[in-house]
Parts: structure tokens; C-alpha cells; sequence
């Protein structure tokens, strides 16, 4: 692939999975990056003419790069609302009310193709959706509860030579544990450690079972047709 996408919500695994892509693989075909978040300066120009790899929690990406004769691929990742926003809220830099950016970033009607725009969970999910491009789906959860099978299958899909990629899946406790540790050196940290068994620390610690269901019930209201077809699998069966 000449170019790489990965685009997500904040929190859920992009920093992992573009260092994977990026520096475990082989360096010599990234030559150029770019990370598009909150805080980007770069312009529309700049991100058309990275050469490898981009990070964006901002819909602007699809309207940069849309569908061309270009082998560009986009890999979004998806990871339970409940648990992405909380983390994000209590972003040291940002703390937000939970509710409140909960109905922003899902409930809310706001253009994801704006820029500079700030992150929104439901618009960048029907982007995806939407677009014509070559794209593949990871959920957060699965690279966390089975690694081997999620990262062969996305390097298969990008069309990455075994021979470069067969040391990491052999050393993969190795380099997992690496990255936690380089992503402990930020002023963000990592709380989970990406233990399977928290994969719900976040919603159980911060929300009542029944402020769950709700968020379970307005996004399905709101969105049958995403909620059915990406985030069925987060519905909690009751509010009890």
C-alpha cells in the first residue's frame, strides 16, 4: 500500500497499532509519517503528501484522500464507547463530564469533515462506512484478547511480506510490553495495560449500570443501522 490510514475515536489503540506498522516492521518502507489529532498544525497539503503512514482522530482524512488510483487503505478501529470516552475525559490536559461528551461526540449531528475538528465517535464510524476506499476494521477489544490472529489477518490485508512480520508475532509479549512501557513515558500513561480482563475498568468504575444502558439505548435509537452493523457487541443486556 502507498498509504496508510488508521483513524479512530481517542483511546482506543492507535498509538499501538501505528507504532506496529510504523517502526516493528520493517523501517525502510515508512519513510515518512504524520499523526493528525486535536493538536495538529499541519495542513491539508502537508497530510496529501505524507508518503506512509497517517493517525487521525479527525474526519478531515476522508476528504484529503479520497478514493484515487492510489493503493490507500484505511484502517479504523473501533473500541466501546463507553470506555474510550470516559478515558478520554479524564485526559489530564482536558477533564470533561462524561454525559456531556458522550452526546457530543455520538449523539450530536456535527460535519466530521471539518478542519481543524475536533474528534467525534458516530461521524467517523459512518465515514467509514461510507467511503469507497480499500478499508479493513479492527475492533480494540479483539487486538487485545487475540493479537496473533488480528494482526496476521491486517498484515495480510496490507499486503506486508511474511518474512517482515514473523519476529514480531513470535515476540509479540515482547513487544507489547515495550510499547506500554514507551507509552508510560508520556504524560498519558496507561492505566489498563492492556489486560484483557479491563476491558471494562473505565465504564464499571464511572458509570452506574444504569447510565450504561442508557448510552447503549440513545446510540441505537439514534443510529440502528451503525449501532447494528459496528456496535451491537457493546449493548448490555439489561440495566440491572
Amino acid at each position: 500500500m502507498e498509504k496508510i490510514l488508521i483513524t479512530c475515536y481517542p483511546r482506543s489503540g492507535s498509538v499501538w497499532l501505528y507504532d506496529v506498522i510504523l517502526k516493528h516492521l520493517n523501517k525502510k518502507i515508512a519513510p515518512q509519517s504524520i499523526e493528525l489529532t486535536r493538536q495538529s498544525i499541519y495542513t491539508k497539503q502537508d497530510i496529501k503528501n505524507t508518503q506512509y503512514v497517517v493517525r487521525s482522530h479527525c474526519g478531515i482524512i476522508y476528504e484529503i484522500f479520497k478514493p484515487t488510483n492510489q493503493p490507500t487503505a484505511i484502517v479504523h478501529i473501533i473500541r466501546n464507547y463507553k470506555e474510550c470516552i470516559i478515558r478520554d475525559c479524564l485526559h489530564p490536559g482536558k477533564i470533561r463530564n462524561f454525559q456531556e461528551e458522550f452526546e457530543r461526540v455520538c449523539l450530536t449531528d456535527v460535519p466530521a469533515n471539518n478542519w481543524p475538528h475536533d474528534s467525534d465517535y458516530l461521524a467517523l464510524i459512518k465515514l467509514f462506512d461510507e467511503t469507497k476506499s480499500i478499508k479493513y476494521l479492527i475492533y480494540y477489544e479483539d487486538m487485545i484478547t487475540d493479537p496473533i490472529r488480528i494482526f496476521t489477518n491486517l498484515f495480510n490485508f496490507l499486503q506486508i511480506p511474511e518474512k517482515l512480520y514473523e519476529e514480531f508475532l513470535s515476540q509479540y509479549q515482547r513487544h507489547k510490553q515495550d510499547g506500554i512501557e514507551q507509552y508510560d513515558t508520556t504524560f498519558l500513561g496507561s492505566i489498563t495495560k492492556g489486560d484483557p480482563s479491563k476491558l471494562l475498568f473505565h465504564s464499571k468504575k464511572h458509570l452506574t449500570p444504569e447510565q450504561r444502558f442508557q448510552w447503549d439505548t440513545e446510540i441505537e435509537q439514534k443510529y440502528p443501522y451503525l449501532f447494528k452493523k459496528y456496535l451491537e457487541r457493546y449493548k448490555e443486556k439489561t440495566n440491572e
